[in-house]
């Protein structure tokens, strides 16, 4: 059978050296970086191959709390994973970072996942045992979470949570400790919106502000091309790496929920898609603005059918139904352009693709969505920096690149983190020597319209108020805050 040889990254909690010139982050055995206000970790990629049978798709699920349903969305076995230490004495788990959801849940029963190698990874990732942590309290509290392929059922617990490898703890944190699961092989760190919007309860990210780690509700996150060497990417909490990107930050506003969800996301708007050729010819396909979310938790990137079906007949693609893949020739030139606004982010379509395992299969790093639920997945995130803003709110990113490293603090409060300026040029993007440097178009200078405070009524507003399409304004409870 066929197999996927996809990678499977993982953040890693480890030391960071920083040289003012070196083109890479490299690794030390020392503790991890974390001035004041801020915390940044490499990360490390590892590979594995998985059965295409077994691989899912991302589907609709639906997360039961008491009697509220939640619509959220599965994740690929292509996973960006950071290590934490739960409890006392520390427990080291794996989890994926996924700025597609808000719950930190551990603990899938391994034997149960996909497949033999997510099995394997699965029981690698580590456990959690709350008996065996003199630290943890115990919930009566249980939610269920129903994937397409895949289900689990979580307790929750508060515990404590150290950050291998830095100074760096946390005390009393809820997450939640699978007590059942089906066809799930990784725990899941969610990124996305807390306490008042799509939890109860401090997120992780709600705790590194309240426990006074960072000041800013953002994570800044560069995945690293598909080509660079172990430790290229970079996860930021409080702060920015401006030798990871070039040029001013590009703002755009968080939309409302979306497809009658309850769930907030990261959704903005994509104005247009469009293609250059290895021979500079260039067509577009769509120019009227779709609402889509950034998401490091999925592989591929979910598009409108009639987008996909254009793209895979020009890039000479074909529907395989036993890869349940879109299958493209490898070693593809030329370039896809998605526009935002004025911004423009170019992704070459070698970076769009993953090869299989034969070495010798490649498969587009797109399928299409039919019910409105638009992802741009790590087939397009590769290629930008981005820094989600839970503040603002608004997702603040520019094209990636890699000339070092610069970390700097994001302020406290509104407007803040756009405010930044990439160091890198053209020529610091990784592998775009062999993908046609000379016509990449990245906008070096983008309008940060982040100090505009008079958004149109269908932006997510921060503030204690929810401005939606409509214009109806819906009030959240005091204890909702992003201060």
């Amino acid at each position: 059978m066929v197999r996927f040889g996809l990678a499977s990254l993982i953040v890693g909690f480890c030391g960071v050296h920083v040289r003012a010139a070196a083109s890479v982050l490299e690794t030390t055995d020392q503790p991890a970086i974390a001035p004041r206000k801020l915390l940044s970790f490499p990360v490390t990629r590892s590979t594995h191959t998985d059965e295409l049978s077994d691989r899912r798709r991302r589907e609709v699920r639906r997360d039961t709390v008491l009697d509220t349903d939640t619509t959220v969305f599965n994740y690929s076995s292509v996973s960006y994973l950071v290590e934490l230490e739960m409890g006392t004495p520390a427990q080291k788990v794996k989890v994926v970072v996924d700025t597609g959801s808000s719950e930190l849940w551990v603990n899938p029963d391994c034997s149960k996942a996909s497949s033999e190698p997510q099995q394997e990874e699965c029981i690698d990732n580590g456990s959690y045992d709350p008996s065996g942590s003199s630290t943890a309290r115990i919930s009566n509290r249980m939610k269920a979470l129903k994937y397409g392929l895949g289900k689990a059922t979580i307790r929750y617990v508060e515990d404590d949570i150290a950050l291998p490898n830095s100074d760096v703890d946390l005390s009393g944190v809820r997450f939640g400790v699978a007590t059942e699961s089906d066809y799930v092989s990784h725990g899941i760190l969610g990124l996305s919106f807390g306490n008042g919007l799509n939890l109860e309860y401090n997120s992780f990210i709600d705790e590194l502000v309240d426990q006074k780690i960072v000041d800013s509700r953002t994570v800044s996150i560069a995945l690293g091309t598909k080509d660079e060497q172990d430790h290229s990417g970079l996860i930021t909490f409080g702060g920015v790496d401006t030798k990871k990107f070039i040029g001013d930050l590009h703002t755009a506003p968080i939309l409302e929920r979306q497809n009658n969800e309850t769930f907030y996301r990261y959704w903005v708007n994509l104005d247009s898609v469009s293609i250059t050729d290895s021979k500079d010819n260039s067509k577009t396909y769509s120019n009227e603005s779709f609402p889509v979310f950034f998401d490091t938790g999925s592989t591929l990137s979910y598009l409108p059918k009639s987008i996909v079906d254009s793209l895979a007949s020009d890039i000479g693609g074909r529907y395989s139904e036993a890869l349940e893949r879109v299958i493209v020739p490898c070693g593809l030139q030329g370039q896809l352009h998605f526009t935002f606004g004025d911004y423009t982010v170019d992704v070459d379509l070698e970076e769009f693709t993953w090869e299989l395992s034969d070495g010798v299969t490649c498969a587009m790093g797109a399928q299409s969505e039919e019910d409105g639920s638009y992802v741009l997945g790590a087939s397009f995130l590769r290629s930008v920096y981005t820094v989600y803003d839970l503040d603002t709110p608004a997702l603040h990113f520019a094209h990636y690149a890699n000339c070092g490293t610069n970390l700097q603090e994001i302020p406290k409060g509104k407007n803040t983190a756009g405010k930044f300026t990439g160091e890198c040029g053209v020529e610091d993007i990784p592998s775009a020597s062999s993908n046609g440097t000379s016509r990449r178009r990245v906008d070096g200078a983008a309008d940060v319209d982040g100090d505009d405070d008079n958004a149109a009524p269908r932006y997510l507003i921060n503030g204690g108020a929810m401005w939606m399409g409509v214009g109806l304004v819906v009030s959240y409870h005091a204890a909702w805050s992003f201060l």
